[in-house]
């Protein structure tokens, strides 16, 4: 058979009057026919081929399922009901903040504590004092330390149902260098930001980066890289905002190491991470310190939580609808395997489990394209997708009603 560019060619020629070959005209003209018709029938098969394999496909399109990071701080520190209670209603007894919505109302409360007392670095209360007990104190004119200050910021932003933490920082040379070679403040968990943030309930300052709240090791990595020349310092007291430069000399002398206490087996220690610090210390300001674990890697100190994850299982029906369904004989080629695939293929079915690393976790909130899908008596979730894009969001909440990060998976059937 001649070649089929050179058919085309001859054929076009004859259709133009421009060859006497009649002979050579009529033979061309005869196999393009033939060529055109099986062009056709090639066509016309292939999409009959491609019908029988065509497939309704289950489509991840977007996802931030995370795997959760149960480090130490997530499964401890459990909210205690009535000590937080009571503590929220002597802060709401004399601030009102029922509207605000974090961060500003973590703001607002690092004002409050702030307001309390006076500094005095001196008075030290004792362990078995409680932050409320502290509170009522200084009505009466009682002032108290830093150490104070953080923890009465961290149990109050307990008391408004967010997971938050003592933070101790403290200079290069804190085991022998003198005397104010230490500071507390406070870090909470912010949800919105899906990070934690420092604050410092003794000057009211928290820092901004790109306008958004830091945390310490943040604050501590930006200004190793240039310093405080792209970070901003706020004062949710007015009183401290005239000299702001007075404090971040202040904060400056605390980059040699960040401490938050920690526990195992009910045995107490610090967690060490250190900065521009390079070695361990058994020592602070002279005197004995407390048990510390020193480490290097931050992610230890600052994991993600209040995060759900969503565990995807197939329906006990439609695993054994497809297992029943894919035992067709003769499938000895791919081709057979993928023509007989849409018989067996999988529809969108699930049970799906949830998990979460939230402090005082009470219940999960699960929805489906914006409704809500309650779950079977063992927790779990049946869900069938429609065809189309669906979204799936879950949710932690915890038994102050304060929900977590939401963990949404877009999905496409079709």
């Amino acid at each position: 058979m001649l070649d089929i560019a050179i058919l085309w060619h001859i054929y076009v020629l004859c259709k133009l009057n421009l060859k006497t070959d009649n002979y050579l005209c009529k033979t061309s003209i005869k196999n393009m026919k033939r060529i055109t018709l099986l062009l056709v029938l090639f066509l016309l098969l292939n999409k009959a081929y491609t019908q029988t394999i065509n497939l309704k496909k289950i489509t991840v399109l977007e996802s931030n399922n995370p795997l959760l990071e149960t480090s130490y701080y997530t499964s401890k520190n459990n909210f205690n009901d009535t000590f937080y209670r009571n503590l929220k209603s002597y802060v709401m007894e004399n601030n009102s903040m029922s509207s605000v919505e974090e961060p500003e109302l973590f703001i607002n409360l690092l004002k409050w504590v702030n307001k309390q007392w006076e500094h005095d670095g001196w008075n030290e209360a004792p362990d078995s004092l409680t932050s409320l007990q502290i509170l009522k104190n200084a009505k009466t004119g009682t002032k108290y330390r830093c150490v104070e200050y953080g923890k009465v910021l961290r149990d109050v932003l307990k008391a408004f149902g967010y997971t938050s933490r003592q933070i101790g920082i403290q200079s290069i040379d804190a085991d022998y260098g003198g005397w104010g070679k230490g500071h507390v403040a406070t870090e909470v968990w912010s949800n919105k930001l899906s990070k934690w943030v420092f604050l410092d309930p003794q000057f009211s300052a928290y820092f901004l980066y790109n306008n958004i709240p830091i945390n310490y090791y943040e604050l501590y990595t930006i200004w190793k890289k240039s310093g405080f020349k792209d970070i901003k310092v706020k004062f949710a007291n007015p009183k401290y905002e005239s000299h702001p430069e007075e404090y971040l000399k202040f904060i400056q002398n605390y980059f040699g190491y960040l401490i938050v206490d920690d526990n195992y087996n009910d045995k107490k220690f610090s967690l060490v991470l250190m900065l521009d610090a390079k070695s361990n210390i058994l020592t602070f300001q002279g005197f004995p310190r407390e048990t510390a674990i020193f480490i290097s890697d931050y992610k230890q100190l600052y994991p993600p939580i209040n995060q759900t994850m969503v565990l995807f299982k197939f329906d006990k029906t439609e695993r054994e609808r497809v297992n029943k369904a894919s035992l067709i004989p003769n499938l000895k080629t791919e081709d057979d395997y993928r023509k007989g695939m849409s018989t067996w293929v999988a529809r969108p079915n699930f049970n799906l489990s949830l998990l979460n690393n939230m402090p005082g976790f009470k219940q999960y909130e699960l929805k489906v394209n914006g409704q809500e899908i309650k779950s079977s008596n063992d927790n779990i979730y049946n869900v069938i997708l429609s065809e189309g894009i669906s979204e799936i969001e879950a949710v932690s909440i915890n038994n102050f009603g304060i929900k977590g990060i939401s963990t949404k998976i877009k999905i496409q059937y079709k």
